[in-house]
């Protein structure tokens, strides 16, 4: 190869790393917001009735969801563990 191909190449995967790195963050931003949805509205459903909420929590664990998901401190931690190591 030319010296002029390996430096075409090496800033290609490198603009590639930039733009796989933007799309993971994207991702996790979508994720972060999902999750905080969904928090909110289980506990929308929790301040109108106990029994649908753990109807739905019952459904969450059923279909292998883990419910620690939706804490603050669960998914805070684990989307910045994400993202640094996604660097």
């Amino acid at each position: 190869m030319t010296k002029e191909e390996i430096d075409e190449e090496y800033f290609l995967k490198k603009e590639w790393k930039k733009y796989i790195h933007q799309q993971h963050n994207l991702q996790m931003d979508q994720i972060q917001r999902a999750l905080k949805s969904q928090e909110y509205a289980l506990q929308e459903l929790k301040s109108d009735s106990l029994t649908l909420y753990n109807k739905a929590i019952q459904v969450f664990n059923k279909n292998g969801i883990a419910f620690e998901l939706c804490t603050k401190k669960y998914y805070n931690k684990k989307l910045k563990y994400l993202r640094s190591t996604a660097k």
